[in-house]
Order: C-alpha cells, then structure tokens, then sequence
C-alpha cells in the first residue's frame, strides 16, 4: 500500500503502476529498438517486427538482406549484437513481453524514401516523423544528395537553400498532403 506516500493520490499511484506494466509489454519494433543495436533504428525494428514476427531473435543474414532497405553493415551489425546478446535477451524476456502487433506499413509515394523536414509546419514535427515511418519513410536530419524529398514549412533556412543546390525534391506541407493521400 501507498498509504504513507505524501502527496501521491489513488489516481496518480494507479497511473504510475499502469505505466510499469505498460512498460512490460512494449510493441515488438520498440523492444528491438530499445536494444540499442547499431544501424537498427525504428524504422528497421518496424521491417523485422512486422515480416519476421515469430523469428525475429533467430534470422540469417539473406532473411534480412531481403528486408527493404537493409544493406550489409545492418545485417551484419544485427548478427553480431543477437550473437553476442542472446542470453541476456532470453533473460530479459522473462520480465519484459514484447507485444507482437500486426503493424501493416501503409504503402505510398514516400515509402523507403529519405525525407528531411525543416521550418514551421501546422502539426507538431513528431508527429509528421511518426507518420512518415509508418510508410516505411527514412526521416533525417540532414539534408544529402541521397535525400528523396525536403518537406519545407515556413521560414525554413539552410537546409532549403541546400536542397535546392543538390536538385532535391521541395514540397511544401499542402503537396504533402496530397502526395501522400494520392498513393
């Protein structure tokens, strides 16, 4: 019992407690992630979750080489991590249930693209990163020549002018929205 807790209330103790069991059943990609494996981000943690759901501690090396995106130093590098981290996974399993959710990647023109964002947009940049990798998208900080697209909102500086020298593709917030609503 909480009782001695000063200040805690019966509404904020059931908050904190349902978010440590939360914590216990993350979804799958965000358990991967956790790992902190090198060149494993979210958007490849998403790849493995949804395609290799029930196998996913045990792939070779061809399995994730066919994964979009996937190239020698990330399979590589996820080899080597499982290898060496098995048994500390398995024991972490014991406490912590990753959920196996059935995350379908919504195809469309931005899916395996690279996006930069930069300058104001009407929705929070989370949120627009958030749903660019639940089309398979690559967000990025900075702005190359392998960038896809620069989705540019008001006053948005160096980046723009960058884009613009390397003849990366600009679209503004609106031709965002209908590119995406197009596919």
């Amino acid at each position: 019992s909480f009782d001695g807790l000063e200040g805690f209330k019966d509404k904020k103790i059931e908050n904190i407690l349902n978010a440590i069991n939360i914590s216990k059943t993350p979804p799958l990609h965000r358990f991967i992630t956790s790992l902190g494996i090198e060149h494993i981000g979210e958007v490849a943690a998403k790849k493995i979750a949804t395609t290799y759901m029930d196998n996913w501690l045990n792939l070779n090396q061809d399995e994730l080489l066919s994964l979009d995106g996937f190239g020698e130093a990330m399979a590589l590098s996820y080899l080597e991590f499982m290898r060496v981290n098995r048994s500390k996974i398995m024991e972490l399993m014991e406490f912590v249930k990753p959920k196996y959710e059935d995350i379908k990647l919504t195809q469309n023109i931005f899916s395996s693209k690279t996006i930069v964002i930069t300058g104001t947009l009407s929705r929070p940049r989370d949120e627009i990163k958030k749903e660019l990798e639940s089309f398979g998208a690559k967000v990025s900080n900075s702005i190359s020549s392998k960038s896809d697209y620069l989705l540019s909102g008001e006053s948005s500086g160096s980046k723009y002018d960058k884009a613009l020298s390397l003849g990366v593709k600009i679209i503004d917030e609106k031709e965002y929205e209908r590119l995406k609503n197009e596919s």
